[in-house]
């Protein structure tokens, strides 16, 4: 069974952050400049959105040397929320309350 690609879109949805990182040689190579999708859930972790591969990974990092010590990829959505609301619990919980709102609204 192939595994469900994680869009851009959804990423987004959920609150990732999109953040160019300009290079002039990736820029040369490649037509645009080098981006990342990120979250950041804490001082010393993150939620990364691969573009090519279409794959998140929670990574745990050290802040003083920037090196990652762990890194576990994330393959659901649903997966991707629990995570999210483990360390963000508002975030979503607001996405929840404006969803149902235009639920309500919509229908009443």
């Amino acid at each position: 069974m192939k595994k469900k690609e994680i869009w851009y879109k959804d990423v987004i949805a959920l609150g990732f952050k999109r953040k160019i990182d300009h290079d002039d040689i990736y820029f040369d190579q490649y037509g645009y400049d080098y981006f990342r999708v990120e979250m950041k859930l804490s001082k010393k972790r993150y939620l990364d959105w691969d573009p090519v591969t279409r794959k998140v990974e929670l990574i745990k990092w050290k802040p003083k040397d920037g090196s990652i010590f762990d890194r576990r990829e994330l393959k659901t959505l649903e997966e991707i929320r629990e995570v999210i609301m483990t360390f963000k619990p508002n975030k979503l919980q607001k996405e929840i309350t404006e969803k149902n709102t235009e639920i309500f609204e919509k229908y009443g």
